[in-house]
């Protein structure tokens, strides 16, 4: 199997990063390139303590291009063509169901060149924003399962996973950029059939997500205009509800079967 390495770009909410890199460590990846977009200096110390240092700092409000540029050019630096790159936010947790390296001997094999998987949201049991909480694994703490970003949010809940490195993945790891223009290939609902069973649960929903999509609404940032219609969606909806509504159907909500075990 060729070189295996992670890509996330952390900014000021970097609450889970710790999480996040034990999570990435214990399901075989030791390769981590991470861009700072934070002036703090805590998430340094964090890496430390996991024996990795940054690849780049970028200290400008956050931009879906930057960092989408950010991210293309550290892999451009320090990955070939066939190496493979996992494309995960902090708040992504991805499930192989036949573990990671088993997933990419088989595309190796295969001539297949990047693996896709399911945003499933994961929410507290009676749909309140809760803090997160040290003492607790996230799956005590967020134990359901729900659609929200396709059945409440209405956005694109499709994300490229891993890929090789020739592959440029476009914004939000939503879609693949034309080699030649850079611009967005089309958008395809439907996992590719290599892909079926990988998902990646999303623990986004916790008690800081307002005051995270208010400082987002105010970026002066073109590339997030969908991205706060979506914002907008979820906050008419909490305002509603003081919460999530647990029993709106079209959420599909369900105790989760895969454990984080962080």
């Amino acid at each position: 199997m060729k070189n295996l390495y992670l890509i996330v770009t952390v900014g000021y909410d970097y609450s889970l990063l710790p999480r996040f890199l034990n999570y990435y460590k214990n399901i075989g990846i030791d390769n981590f390139l991470v861009i700072l977009n934070t002036s703090d200096v805590a998430p340094i110390f964090i890496l430390k303590n996991h024996g990795i240092n940054a690849q780049k700092t970028w200290i400008e409000s956050f931009s879906e291009e930057n960092k989408q540029f950010h991210e293309r050019n550290v892999i451009l630096d320090t990955c070939s063509d066939d190496d493979w790159v996992v494309y995960a936010d902090v708040d992504e947790f991805q499930h192989y169901p036949l573990g990671i390296e088993n997933h990419i001997v088989y595309c190796e094999n295969n001539n297949v060149d990047y693996l896709e998987g399911r945003l499933i949201d994961r929410i507290s049991k009676t749909g309140k924003l809760s803090r997160i909480s040290n003492n607790m694994s996230l799956d005590e703490q967020y134990p359901l399962q729900a659609l929200l970003t396709n059945k409440l949010l209405k956005a694109w809940d499709k994300k490229i996973t891993v890929a090789k490195g020739k592959l440029i993945v476009g914004g939000g790891h939503h879609v693949f950029l034309d080699s030649a223009t850079y611009k967005p290939l089309p958008y395809k609902r439907k996992l590719n059939q290599h892909s079926i069973g990988i998902e990646v649960h999303h623990f986004k929903w916790d008690r800081s997500i307002l005051l995270r999509m208010n400082r987002y609404l105010k970026l002066h940032d073109k590339s997030l205009f969908f991205w706060k219609k979506e914002m907008l969606r979820f906050m008419k909806h909490y305002s509603e509800y003081n919460g999530i509504n647990i029993k709106d159907r079209r959420f599909n909500i369900d105790k989760s079967k895969f454990l984080v075990n962080i």
